[in-house]
Order: C-alpha cells, then sequence, then structure tokens
C-alpha cells in the first residue's frame, strides 16, 4: 500500500490480492482501477482521477510514479 496526503484528502494505492490489480482512492473512496500501480499515481498526478476537489484544483502538485509516495497504511486517515 502507498498514500500521499493532500489537502483534499489522502489519496492510496493498494494491490488486490485475487487479481492483482491496483486500485486508486481518496479517504474512503474508491476511485479507479489499474494494471500498474503507476497508472492510478499517474491519474493522481494528471488530475484525472474523477475526485473533483482534487481534479479542479489549480495548484497542486503529486510524483508520479508510486514509489514516491509513502509506503505504509496512514496512521490518521482524516487529518
Amino acid at each position: 500500500m502507498w498514500h500521499l496526503r493532500t489537502k483534499q484528502g489522502t489519496f492510496w494505492v493498494i494491490e488486490t490480492p485475487d487479481t492483482h490489480k491496483y486500485v486508486l482512492g481518496v479517504d474512503n473512496d474508491e476511485l479507479g482501477v489499474y494494471d500498474e500501480a503507476d497508472q492510478a499515481a499517474k491519474e493522481v498526478y494528471d488530475q484525472t482521477t474523477g475526485h473533483l476537489a482534487w481534479d479542479s484544483e489549480s495548484h497542486v502538485t503529486a510524483p508520479q510514479q508510486v514509489t514516491s509516495w509513502s509506503s505504509g497504511e496512514p496512521t490518521n486517515w482524516q487529518e
């Protein structure tokens, strides 16, 4: 699992154990499923996640690769 804290919420990427695909979400919402974890990170980078608060923000940045996110589960999801 990887996560990225932003003012618009905590984005996360997890691998599904059954299909080995990667799920992108923010806080308690799932946003999409991808073949590669970096595809999910790129959606965040490109602001094409489907999460309006993030996608419509004009002054945000995020890494293109999920390996640049924090690994593991975040301790306080809503902070």
